[in-house]
C-alpha cells in the first residue's frame, strides 16, 4: 500500500448504466427542489447516490487491497481531484453572491453553512438546526451539503477501516452485513425518537452505502450470484425506484422503512449488469448518460440558484422561474464539469492540482468561519438595508451601547415596579425634558428622538396598552410628567387602529383621553400627539429588503408598497376620534405621520433603497431615525 504503485490503482470498468442511475437520482432531487409539490418523493435520489457511491468506492478498495495495490495517498488524491473542483466553484461562488445579496444575518449563516461544507460537517451542524423539511431550509444555500458530508466522512474513514481488516485478516463481507443491519436498526429506532438525527446522522445512513459495497463484494468473489436473472432483476429494481417516486413524500417517516425501496431498487439494477434489457434499453440512453456525467456539479449548482431566488423574492418563485434556474444549473453544471473539474480530474500535475484544491477549501472555510464570527459584516455597504430591521428594538444590548441613549429610569422616578413595558432616559444624568408615552409605537419613536436630540433629556414610558390617566398602567407615568415641572414637552402615541376597537372601547377612550390631554395642557405642557399613525401594511418588511437592489437580474419583484386607499380608510376610525379628544384645548399639536410614507396612491415602507420597518407597524432603527428627526424638528427640541 505504498505511494511508488500508486499510479497501479485500479478502478471499475466504467458503466453507462451507472450514469444513467445517477441521472435518475439527480433528476429526482432537482425536480423536488424546483417543483415539491408535483414530486414530492424526489429527495430519494440522495438515497440512489449513497449506494452508487458505496458499491464503486467498495469496489476500488476491495479490489486495490487485495491486489496489493492499494495507495492512501492515491486514492484521496482521486477524491480531492473529483471532488473538490467543482465544489470549491460553487462555494466561492455564492460567497461572493452572498458579499452582494444578503443581509448580515443571512450572510452570516452562510457563512457558517460554508465553514461546514469546508470541513464536511454540514450534516451535523444542519442537525443541530431545523429539519429538512422546514420552510427555514429554503433559505439555506448550502443545505444540500449534508449529503456531501455524509459521503466524505465515509470516504475518510472505510479505506482506514477496510485496510486495517484486511491486515487483521478479517472478512469484509462480514463486516459490512454488522454495521449494515446495525445501521438499519439504528435508523428505525431513531425515527421514532429523533427525526432530525435519523436524517443527518451517518450512523443512521451508513447502511445505504454499506448495501453498495455489498454488492461490491458481491460482485467481486460470488458474481455468478449476479447473474442468474438479471433482466427480471432490472425491471423490479426499475419499479421498486417508481414506486419510490410515487408513494414516499415528506411526511413519511423518512428514511426509516420507505428508503428500502430507492435502496433495494438501486442495488437489484446495480446487480443486473449493463446488459439487462432495462439497463441497456431504458437506462444508457444518451441524454441520461450525459446528465449522468454532470450529475455531481448539477447537484451542486441547482441547490444554491433555487435557494438565493426564494430569499431574493422573500416567496415561492413562479414555475417560470423555477424553470430558469434548473435551464440555468444544467448549463452551470456542463460548463464546470467540461472547463474546471475535468481539467483538474484528467490533467497532469495530479499532487500540485490536489493541494492547491485543499487551500482553496481551507480559504473558504476559514472565510465563512470569519463572516460567521463577524455576524455577516454588518458594515458591508453592498448589504441590502434589512441588515438594519432588527436593530431598532430597545431589547438589542448592542444598540444600546453603541448610541448611549438606554438608560433605566432613575430612582427619583418611581415608576419601575408600575412600568413592565419599559422606562428609560436618553441621558443618564441631567433634567429631563421631553416624555414620551404610549406602547410599541412610542418605544420605535424613542429611539430616532433620543438620537436626534442629543442635548434634550428624552424619557420614555412604554407598555401595552392606551396612554391614559385611566389606564392603571400608565396612571403613576402620567401624573409624574403632570408634577414634574422641568418635562416641558410629551408625545402621546399609541397603536390606535389595533387597541381603539369597538363603540364601547371608543366611547370610553374619547372621554379618558380628553381628561388626559386636559390635564397635561393645564400643566403648561406642550402636548404631541399622533393623530395619524405610521401605515400598518399587510405584508412582512422581508418581501421589500431589497428595496434598492431591483437588479441583481431578477427585476423589481420585491414589493414595498400598496396601496393607501386600505390605510387611509383605517385611519378614519381613530383619527377622527383623536381630533374629537383633544379639541379644543391649547397648547397642542397633532401630528401626522403617514406622510412620511404615503402620498395619495400608495404607501411604502422603503424610499431611496433604505428599509424603514421590522415587522408590518413598526419602525426599525433606520426607520426611527428617519422619522425621529422630523418629529425633534417639528417640536422645537435638540
Amino acid at each position: 500500500m505504498s505511494s511508488s504503485i500508486a499510479s497501479h490503482l485500479s478502478h471499475p470498468k466504467y458503466r453507462p448504466d451507472i450514469d444513467g442511475l445517477r441521472a435518475i437520482a439527480i433528476i429526482a432531487v432537482v425536480w423536488f427542489h424546483a417543483y415539491p409539490s408535483s414530486l414530492r418523493s424526489g429527495f430519494i435520489g440522495v438515497d440512489i447516490f449513497f449506494v452508487i457511491s458505496g458499491f464503486l468506492i467498495s469496489s476500488i478498495i476491495f479490489s486495490n487491497l487485495e491486489r496489493g495495490t492499494f495507495s492512501f495517498g492515491e486514492f484521496y488524491i482521486r477524491r480531492i481531484r473529483r471532488i473538490l473542483p467543482a465544489l470549491t466553484t460553487v462555494m466561492l461562488t455564492s460567497f461572493i453572491f452572498g458579499w452582494f445579496a444578503l443581509t448580515a444575518q443571512e450572510y452570516k449563516q452562510l457563512g457558517e453553512h460554508l465553514a461546514g461544507g469546508a470541513a464536511f460537517i454540514s450534516n451535523f451542524l444542519l442537525w443541530s438546526e431545523s429539519g429538512y423539511f422546514d420552510n427555514a431550509a429554503e433559505t439555506k444555500p448550502m443545505l444540500h451539503l449534508w449529503s456531501l458530508a455524509i459521503e466524505e466522512q465515509f470516504y475518510i474513514f472505510w479505506p482506514l477501516l477496510m485496510a486495517l481488516a484486511w491486515r487483521k485478516h478479517k472478512s469484509f463481507l462480514t463486516i459490512m452485513l454488522v454495521i449494515a443491519i446495525a445501521s438499519f436498526a439504528f435508523s428505525i429506532y431513531q425515527i421514532g425518537y429523533d427525526k432530525s438525527a435519523a436524517f443527518y446522522s451517518p450512523l443512521t445512513r451508513i447502511w445505504e452505502l454499506m448495501a453498495g459495497g455489498i454488492l461490491a463484494y458481491i460482485s467481486l468473489h460470488r458474481p455468478a450470484l449476479l447473474n442468474r436473472y438479471p433482466n427480471q432483476q432490472s425491471f423490479i429494481g426499475f419499479i421498486l425506484l417508481i414506486a419510490g417516486l410515487i408513494v414516499i413524500n415528506r411526511w413519511h417517516a423518512f428514511p426509516g422503512w420507505w428508503v428500502l425501496l430507492p435502496v433495494l431498487g438501486t442495488v437489484l439494477l446495480i446487480s443486473a449488469g449493463p446488459n439487462a434489457w432495462v439497463n441497456r434499453k431504458l437506462i444508457s440512453n444518451r441524454p441520461l448518460v450525459w446528465v449522468g456525467l454532470i450529475s455531481f456539479p448539477l447537484y451542486l449548482w441547482h441547490w444554491p440558484i433555487l435557494s438565493f431566488i426564494k430569499i431574493l423574492k422573500s416567496q415561492e418563485p413562479s414555475w417560470q422561474l423555477s424553470l430558469m434556474a434548473v435551464l440555468a444549473s444544467f448549463l452551470l453544471a456542463w460548463l464546470t464539469f467540461r472547463f474546471i473539474e475535468a481539467p483538474c480530474r484528467f490533467g497532469k500535475a495530479k499532487r500540485t492540482i490536489s493541494a492547491l484544491l485543499l487551500l482553496l477549501l481551507a480559504a473558504i472555510g476559514t472565510a465563512g468561519y470569519l463572516t460567521y464570527a463577524n455576524n455577516g459584516f454588518e458594515s458591508r455597504k453592498s448589504a441590502p438595508s434589512l441588515h438594519e430591521v432588527n436593530r431598532g428594538d430597545i431589547g438589542n444590548p448592542a444598540y444600546h451601547a453603541e448610541l448611549k441613549i438606554f438608560f433605566p429610569c432613575r430612582e427619583e422616578t418611581l415608576l419601575k415596579s408600575s412600568m413592565p413595558g419599559g422606562c428609560l432616559h436618553s441621558q443618564q444624568n441631567g433634567t429631563t425634558n421631553v416624555a414620551i408615552i404610549g406602547d410599541s409605537h412610542a418605544q420605535h419613536l424613542y429611539l430616532g428622538i433620543a438620537n436626534s436630540a442629543k442635548n434634550s433629556n428624552v424619557l420614555l414610558f412604554m407598555q401595552d396598552g392606551l396612554p391614559t390617566l385611566d389606564d392603571k398602567g400608565f396612571q403613576d407615568a402620567l401624573n409624574h410628567v403632570i408634577e414634574n415641572p422641568s418635562i416641558s414637552k410629551v408625545v402621546l402615541t399609541a397603536f390606535w387602529s389595533w387597541r381603539i376597537k369597538g363603540a364601547e372601547k371608543t366611547a370610553q377612550f374619547e372621554s379618558s383621553f380628553r381628561k388626559t390631554v386636559a390635564a397635561l395642557t393645564a400643566a403648561n405642557k406642550s402636548v404631541y400627539v399622533v393623530a395619524a399613525d405610521i401605515p400598518n401594511f399587510s405584508f412582512d418588511p422581508s418581501k421589500c429588503k431589497y428595496s434598492g437592489r431591483l437588479g441583481l437580474g431578477f427585476g423589481p419583484v420585491n414589493q414595498c408598497s400598496e396601496s393607501s386607499a386600505t390605510f387611509f380608510k383605517e385611519r378614519e376610525t381613530y383619527e377622527n376620534l383623536i381630533k374629537r379628544s383633544v379639541d379644543p384645548h391649547k397648547n397642542l399639536t397633532l401630528i401626522d405621520l403617514s406622510t412620511y410614507f404615503c402620498d395619495a396612491q400608495t404607501c411604502n415602507m422603503a424610499r431611496d433603497g433604505e428599509l424603514f420597518y421590522r415587522d408590518k407597524n413598526h419602525l426599525n432603527a433606520i426607520g426611527s431615525n428617519y422619522v425621529g428627526q422630523k418629529i425633534v424638528a417639528l417640536i422645537g427640541i435638540d
